[in-house]
């Protein structure tokens, strides 16, 4: 089976190691990079984020007014499938944090919903893409990162800091990731034990949601909720 985790963490990389000159030059290979990892096809969805999750939808799921809410829908790079969306209530909540040098602190965090990963798949891709890693496929990817960081440092496109540090970020990405199976969402769901996200697969469009309350089994069920309202309503 074609080990797929190693093209997107080398995509992560790619974009962290990215020096600061040569701006337009770097953007276009990381959309070039970007395509290439996500091997992207159209879907009715593609610039319509806001369409498939509406305000007055996720407003109604959190029991919000919809005037209240920030909404920021961001495309940050060319390919579709990279863009999310997400809607925000400032309810006076805060989250505890761990500062380093510091300790624990507390800090302001927004009720939101995000909606991300929307993409035309196949059921056996979606299933290649999100499942456990085995530890082999694990190190085939470090071992191809390492390689292409190399690659890219003798080119002169990056510094050895730069590609040290962007194999360190990729080789966490991909370390102690699991996935339990959610049932009666779509064709297939998985929850991400790891990130604490909803991955939805239904009609050949596949979605992701995040969802923070505060609560993290207040935050699977409003996702696995927002799933099967999307689905209802809109596929």
């Amino acid at each position: 089976m074609k080990n797929r985790l190693l093209p997107l963490l080398i995509l992560v990389v790619t974009i962290t190691a990215c020096k600061d000159d040569s701006k337009n030059s770097n953007s276009n290979e990381v959309n070039i990079a970007i395509d290439k990892a996500l091997d992207s096809k159209t879907n009715p969805w593609t610039g319509k984020l806001d369409q498939l999750l509406t305000l007055q939808m996720a407003a109604k799921a959190f029991g919000y007014e919809p005037s209240e809410a920030e909404v920021n829908y961001r495309k940050i790079f060319e390919n579709p499938d990279t863009h999310d969306l997400s809607y925000e209530w400032d309810k006076g909540r805060e989250k505890e944090m761990d500062v380093p040098h510091v300790g624990k602190m507390m800090f302001p965090e927004k009720d939101r919903i995000e909606l991300r990963w929307v993409k035309a798949t196949s059921l056996e891709n979606f299933k290649n893409n999100y499942r456990t890693p085995t530890k082999e496929e694990l190190a085939n990817a470090e071992k191809g990162m390492k390689e292409n960081m190399a690659e890219q440092v003798k080119q002169g496109k990056i510094t050895q800091e730069q590609a040290d540090m962007a194999t360190g970020l990729g080789s966490s990405l991909g370390s102690g990731v699991s996935y339990d199976v959610v049932n009666n969402v779509g064709e297939y769901a998985l929850w991400n034990n790891k990130d604490k996200n909803l991955s939805v697969f239904y009609k050949g469009l596949q979605f992701q949601l995040a969802v923070y309350l505060g609560d993290e089994a207040a935050n699977k069920a409003k996702a696995i909720a927002i799933a099967q309202m999307i689905i209802k309503e809109k596929l």
